[in-house]
């Protein structure tokens, strides 16, 4: 365990989801957990509307949709669109919202809908995504794509909620076990150790500043940046 983070920058003002990792926290009935980044961190869950159609079309979501509207409905999470974008940037809106259409378009070739106008809109707005689609990452950086600079987990906000004492570790360990039941992909970590067990072994990607570092504390991979972060409402 380390004892002590680097200062963190300013919280990003937005996490763009794909979709496979917006399933998991349906899944796991964990959707409370976006509002929690929402009210105690200042950042807005998000989806493009990429993912939303991704979404309405798949056959994995249709008895989720009353919760995802629900939550679409609240702004837990919203649609960053033409109309919403300006929301979150100080420059031309319209100019950014075409820069991320145009690349999305290119990465489409290469990746599915939704994880090319995510991977795109993360690129342009150089704000963090939430996707643990391996393979959809791997041929991204096999095609010579640029990538979000930070790409994490779901268990990167349960373990950030677990240090934040938002989630238990009971708490994190039944959403282990709900996902692990569902067959959802979840890190090597915890597939088949419980959460504080595999905790010792995950490198947490997002942390909150003000805390000891929880978790492995080297990097395993190039894909494990840190995203420090400042709790602004307790």
């Amino acid at each position: 365990m380390e004892a002590a983070l680097p200062p963190p920058a300013a919280n990003p003002p937005l996490l763009l989801i794909d979709s496979d990792a917006l399933l998991q926290f349906l899944i796991a009935e964990e959707m409370r957990q976006l509002h929690a980044l929402k009210h105690s961190f200042n950042i807005q869950p998000a989806i493009v509307e990429a993912v939303e159609v991704e979404i309405r079309k798949s056959r994995k979501f249709p008895k989720f949709n009353k919760h995802l509207q629900k939550a679409i409905d609240s702004e837990t999470i919203m649609i960053l669109d033409a109309r919403t974008l300006p929301r979150f940037i100080t420059i031309d809106a319209n100019a950014t919202y075409n820069a991320i259409e145009t690349r999305g378009f290119q990465y489409a070739k290469i990746l599915d809908y939704g994880e090319a106008y995510t991977f795109a809109a993360g690129v342009v707005l150089r704000t963090p995504v939430l996707s643990h689609d391996i393979t959809a990452i791997k041929a991204a950086s096999r095609a010579g794509l640029d990538l979000p600079e930070h790409i994490l987990r779901a268990f990167d906000l349960f373990v950030l909620y677990n240090q934040c004492g938002l989630m238990s570790e009971s708490e994190c360990d039944a959403a282990r076990k709900i996902l692990v039941a569902a067959n959802e992909w979840v890190p090597t970590a915890f597939q088949r150790a419980s959460y504080i067990d595999g905790l010792n072994s995950f490198f947490a990607r997002m942390l909150e500043g003000s805390r000891g570092a929880v978790g492995f504390a080297y990097p395993q991979n190039d894909l494990d940046i840190r995203l420090i972060l400042t709790m602004t409402k307790r």
